[in-house]
Parts: C-alpha cells; sequence; structure tokens
C-alpha cells in the first residue's frame, strides 16, 4: 500500500512539473523516471538499502510491467475484427497514449496472446515521440511517419478527449468504442 501510494504521489509531483516547464505540455513520463523519483525519495529517508537506484528502477518496473499485464487484455472481438480488417488490406496502427516505450507496449501485447507482427504494421508510443494524443500532436508525427492523408484514416478509441476529439481536430474520422473493463470475481 505504501509504495503504491507513493507511486501515485510521484506521478502527480512528476506531472506537475512537467507541466510547469513546458508551456501547453504533452506530459509525456517516462515510468523509469517516476521510479527514479520514488527511488530519490526512498533513498533519502533511508527507506532503501543494499540496492542502487538502477538496481530499484529495474525491480520497480518489472513490478510494474507485471501487475499491470494481469489486468489488461484484448477483446476477443476486437481481435477478430481488427484480424478481418487486416486480411482486407487495411493498414492497422496501435496509436498509445503511455508512459512506455512501443518495445513494452509489444512485449505486452505478445504477453497477451496478440501476434503484433502479423496485427499491426506498426506500433507507436506517446513517450518515444516525446508527443501526445491528448493535444494532438502525436497524431501529426504519427500521420507524417505513415505518409498518410488524415483523410484516409480513421481513428477507433475508448477515451472520448485524446482518442475521438482530438483525432477529429487533426483531419481523422474517429469512432469511440465503450471501454470494457475485466474484474475479478
Amino acid at each position: 500500500e505504501f509504495f503504491f501510494q507513493l507511486f501515485k504521489r510521484c506521478m502527480a509531483e512528476y506531472a506537475r512539473i512537467d507541466i510547469q516547464e513546458v508551456e501547453n505540455s504533452d506530459l509525456i513520463m517516462d515510468i523509469n523516471d517516476v521510479f527514479a523519483y520514488m527511488y530519490s525519495i526512498l533513498e533519502h529517508y533511508k527507506y532503501v538499502e543494499n540496492v542502487d537506484e538502477a538496481q530499484f528502477v529495474k525491480i520497480a518496473f518489472d513490478t510494474y510491467f507485471e501487475s499491470e499485464h494481469k489486468f489488461h487484455y484484448i477483446k476477443q472481438k476486437t481481435h477478430k475484427y481488427l484480424k478481418k480488417k487486416r486480411a482486407q488490406g487495411y493498414k492497422i496502427y496501435m496509436v498509445s497514449d503511455f508512459y512506455c516505450s512501443a518495445d513494452v507496449l509489444k512485449r505486452w501485447l505478445k504477453m497477451l496472446g496478440v501476434e503484433v507482427d502479423s496485427l499491426f504494421d506498426e506500433v507507436f508510443s506517446s513517450l518515444d515521440f516525446k508527443k501526445s494524443k491528448n493535444t494532438g500532436s502525436l497524431y501529426r508525427e504519427v500521420l507524417q511517419k505513415i505518409e498518410a492523408n488524415p483523410k484516409d484514416v480513421k481513428m477507433v478509441g475508448d477515451y472520448y478527449w485524446s482518442d475521438i476529439h482530438m483525432a477529429r481536430k487533426q483531419g481523422l474520422s474517429a469512432k469511440y468504442v465503450f471501454p470494457h473493463i475485466k474484474l475479478d470475481g
């Protein structure tokens, strides 16, 4: 409980600092920076011994990765739909406002049983570009990278502001899908 509360406070503080440093910030957090911030606090109050920052960050990241993995999955209906569209010749991209790299996202997807390379043409993460869907800047970067006209692209997402509103502001068509949350019990 203590670790989780510290994690949440460090995430909030890191976000506050990022917004203050850059006007109209894309607020791109690297989860490893948050863990390094946590380490500095824990070290200051003498809560950590016999572990350096790099070791702590690795352990924290591995723990975080494992805990996140247990609560994420891809809906079978979505998976089938994407496979069908890909088989019809559509290009499928994953564009995520996430504070881990595209490589980490791919690793998670593979652990979930998703054939990443056969399902997605490419996976993009806000962290890799230091841009965000929340401000629309990530859409511009991805469109440029894939050399696509916004009018030819459809965004499908479950977060109204960044997936729908901001995609439309960039000229993409967008479809909202309700999120499905997996609850144990």
